[in-house]
């Protein structure tokens, strides 16, 4: 019993040092984003706005509480089919499910 104890609390403290490491990680990562001037937006795999920087807010004049986990073609107007940017943009993969 006092082997097992001993490998759960060895267990649980390598947890815990691994998830200090990754928030660490997570706020350097965070800190370099928004250090630089461009805008940076993120999308999830549906779309959805995960990140936005302070440049973005600046750029496009949203508050990024505004914006985190509404989708991006809420936010961004798509081009005019006729404009050559229309040609370079890829529909969601969430438009290609509701096709």
């Amino acid at each position: 019993m006092a082997l097992l104890a001993f490998a759960l609390e060895a267990a649980r403290l390598d947890l815990q040092l691994t998830l200090h490491d990754l928030r660490r990680e997570k706020a350097w990562s965070n800190h370099l984003l928004e250090s630089i001037v461009e805008g940076i937006v993120t999308l999830d795999s549906y779309g959805r706005i995960t990140f936005f920087s302070q440049g973005a807010e600046r750029i496009t004049g949203w508050n990024r509480e505004r914006v985190i986990g509404r989708r991006g073609d809420e936010i961004f107007a798509r081009p005019i089919p006729t404009s050559p940017l229309a040609n370079s943009c890829q529909p969601w993969p969430a438009d290609q499910d509701r096709r």
